[in-house]
């Protein structure tokens, strides 16, 4: 493997590879390919603090702008690490010398992290979005969870859904007529596949004032509306 991304040696520096980095976090939420390292592991508590920062999603953010990453001017120690502890993001290429199954192996254990985040976001009668189309990433349902994630058991199978696979029941959310996001919740029921989950905790407002929707005929408390803009680049996970 070949990491890239480390920062371009000064005057005076010795060491900016891996050498000189002795703190390496490979984290799921970065996907596939990519750790973040800095120079030196701290174990004071705020610094332990900021890597459980939730992973913002709401914004178009690069892992280097995530909360997460951003320098920690708490840190117990930064009078003394100064700006030399930064997070740096690095990407992480195969060689000839790699194994493709042991490469397929590394997939397969960050794809199950995400899959464990996400089932840990969704909760009964809470907001979410999967992929309408596995070849198109773009598109997708907005859905409220009838279910939390279970595994299908034997004489439960549904076409394209074997034993095994972990599912969640879902009733889609439509877009109402002459509006800009905002949704009522439909009749149609789905069980889709975990893989397929975009986002588990999609944040909603009700609708509280009486609606200025051009002859709407849903009730007022059953209209919701996407509080803010998420989003998921799914092709930075593979």
């Amino acid at each position: 493997m070949k990491a890239k991304g480390f920062h371009t040696a000064v005057k005076g520096e010795l060491y900016t590879g891996l050498r000189a980095h002795y703190h390496i976090h490979a984290d799921p939420d970065l996907g596939v390919g990519k750790v973040a390292v800095r120079r030196i592991p701290c174990g004071c508590t705020t610094c332990l603090q900021k890597l459980r920062t939730k992973w913002d999603r709401l914004n178009e953010l690069s892992p280097k702008q995530q909360p997460r990453f951003a320098r920690n001017e708490s840190c117990k120690y930064s009078d003394v690490f100064g700006i030399y502890n930064d997070w740096t993001i690095l990407h992480i290429d195969k060689t000839k010398d790699n194994d493709n199954d042991d490469l397929n192996d590394v997939n397969m254990d960050v794809l199950d992290s995400i899959l464990m985040r996400i089932s840990s976001e969704i909760k009964v009668s809470g907001i979410g979005a999967y992929m309408k189309n596995p070849e198109c990433n773009d598109d997708y349902i907005i859905v409220k969870w009838d279910s939390l994630p279970y595994t299908v058991q034997k004489d439960n199978e549904l076409p394209n859904i074997n034993i095994g696979d972990v599912v969640v029941n879902t009733t889609k959310l439509n877009c109402i007529n002459g509006t800009n996001n905002w949704f009522v919740i439909g009749n149609k029921r789905k069980i889709v596949k975990l893989s397929s989950v975009l986002h588990g905790n999609i944040k909603f407002e009700e609708l509280i004032h009486k609606p200025s929707f051009p002859q709407i005929k849903h009730r007022k408390k059953s209209c919701k509306k996407i509080l803010s803009k998420w989003t998921m680049n799914v092709t930075n996970l593979f």
